[in-house]
């Protein structure tokens, strides 16, 4: 049996202090990358438009993955993460990374709304097969509390097992190597409209409201 191919890519937009971010991703891609229980397709360009998103697509495709990490380094374009699950069709983690310290400038990344703008037009078109997790080491993963409001318990805990059966042993080791700390998000929601889950401090998960936060 081959090992399971897991892509991951980073949305970012320029408005932001995305070099930073995706120098963080570059990082903690590193760090995944020492799991070799699977096979990572880690795609090494910022997607910031719709062109990056196609290139990025073509990427995954290519390599034929089975499930993606969708990396929230900053806040970013609203249909970046409805681009890539329409083309790939494949359960998805939506990860934000913490804000980062504040520098007397405006939001750095902003990157929660960015995570909870995918989990809105995800979930208002209908799909269901993603979970969400926020911070800068996996370590807050796959805690699941209420059952998604359109699938029968059956549907559900079988959409659930399936997800578990990709990401558990992955984050798992991910968190063992990188130092995190047992435990998980509570009122954690797979595949549920954002809103009703824990929310960090206002400065990291409150847009700015400029012109650039839109979907």
């Amino acid at each position: 049996m081959r090992k399971a191919r897991i892509g991951v890519v980073c949305l970012t937009r320029k408005t932001y202090d995305y070099e930073t971010a995706f120098s963080l991703y570059l990082s903690r891609c590193q760090e995944m990358e020492k799991d070799t229980s699977v096979q990572w397709k880690i795609y090494k360009e910022n997607v910031i438009e719709p062109e990056d998103a196609s290139r990025a697509i073509h990427y995954l495709l290519q390599e034929e993955v089975d499930a993606v990490i969708m990396v929230s380094g900053t806040f970013h374009l609203g249909h970046l993460a409805l681009m890539i699950n329409d083309a790939l069709k494949k359960p998805i983690l939506l990860w934000g990374f913490d804000e980062l310290p504040y520098n007397g400038g405006k939001i750095r990344l902003n990157a929660v709304c960015g995570v909870n703008l995918d989990a809105s037009n995800l979930y208002k078109a209908g799909v269901d097969n993603f979970v969400v997790t926020i911070g800068d080491k996996v370590d807050e993963i796959l805690k699941w509390s209420n059952e998604h409001p359109a699938a029968g318990k059956e549907e559900y805990d079988a959409k659930v097992k399936e997800l578990e059966a990709i990401f558990n042993p992955i984050m798992t080791k991910i968190y063992q190597q990188t130092g995190g700390a047992p435990g998980g998000m509570p009122n954690f929601q797979a595949g549920a409209q954002p809103g009703a889950g824990p929310q960090p401090g206002p400065s990291a998960g409150t847009s700015t409201g400029g012109a650039d936060d839109v979907e």
